[in-house]
């Protein structure tokens, strides 16, 4: 285990919104196993929690888990930020030699998303689990509705029917809103506080024209999330998989790693060629 010091930010040049600005303190990177480069991205759930059930993958590749500003040990933040995100990203890969696969599970696949497209060339392939990318299906209903949940939920708007919709989506319960966890309350405070994932706009022509393996997959548990999952596999021509068994948390499903390092193995093979 390692910290790793990223570089200083670098310009997203695709948000109207103002600058966005985060401490310089290293990011926390923790870096296990041998093999190609992949870096796992965490949502709303602390690092060591959503990414538990794929060190097994340490045998075979090279995993780097950070924890993303504002989840310990990495720097705090005031809250959740994608475009924060996506520079942390960006600074990540550029210091690794040939780029790396990129896996980014719900909120955290944003920032990986929004990076993708602006380093195109440092990504071996990229897969994006659950990830609230509104905008790519903002003409349907139940996605639009899904939307605005979240957003008052991160307004303060939580009367106990968005409540329940937004804690079923994020894959959180009641159990965990009272844990002792330290990690966890601390994962619960900032899901009370994020930029809106619909500001959300990643560069998919990009990602498209530079010919990035893409893997998009969704756990079969929310019809508004898998017409989003749909949407985007539309726009990036990506390999489209659906892993139930796990709600949101579509990792921790049975056959997810097998199915991930499957696809994994055909984007590095092609990467060689």
């Amino acid at each position: 285990v390692r910290r790793v010091e990223v570089a200083p930010p670098v310009a997203t040049g695709q948000s109207t919104e103002p600058a966005v600005s985060r401490s310089h303190a290293p990011l926390f990177v923790r870096k296990t196993g041998a093999g190609p480069p992949v870096v796992l991205v965490h949502g709303g759930l602390p690092a060591r929690h959503a990414w538990a059930r794929q060190q097994e993958l340490a045998a075979r590749w090279s995993l780097m888990i950070p924890s993303r500003r504002g989840f310990s040990p990495s720097p705090p933040a005031p809250r959740q930020d994608f475009l924060v995100d996506a520079e942390d990203m960006a600074a990540l890969v550029a210091g690794i030699p040939g780029g790396a696969h990129f896996v980014g599970f719900s909120y955290g696949g944003l920032g990986m998303c929004v990076a993708a497209g602006l380093q195109p060339s440092r990504v071996r392939s990229l897969t994006l689990l659950e990830v609230p990318l509104w905008r790519a299906a903002g003409a349907d209903e139940s996605v639009r509705r899904l939307a605005e949940v979240a957003d008052r939920f991160a307004e303060g708007n939580r009367d106990a029917r968005t409540e329940r919709e937004f804690l079923a989506v994020a894959g959180l319960d009641r159990q965990s809103l009272d844990t002792r966890d330290d990690d966890m309350r601390q994962a619960i405070e900032l899901a009370r506080d994020f930029r809106s994932p619909g500001e959300a706009s990643p560069r998919f022509g990009r990602i498209v024209e530079a010919g990035i393996p893409v893997l998009v997959v969704s756990g079969g548990h929310a019809p508004a999330i898998e017409v989003v999952c749909d949407a985007v596999a539309a726009r990036t021509g990506a390999q489209r998989i659906c892993v139930a068994g796990a709600g949101h948390a579509v990792q921790r499903a049975p056959g997810f790693n097998p199915m991930l390092e499957a696809f994994l193995t055909a984007a590095e093979h092609r990467a060689s060629h």
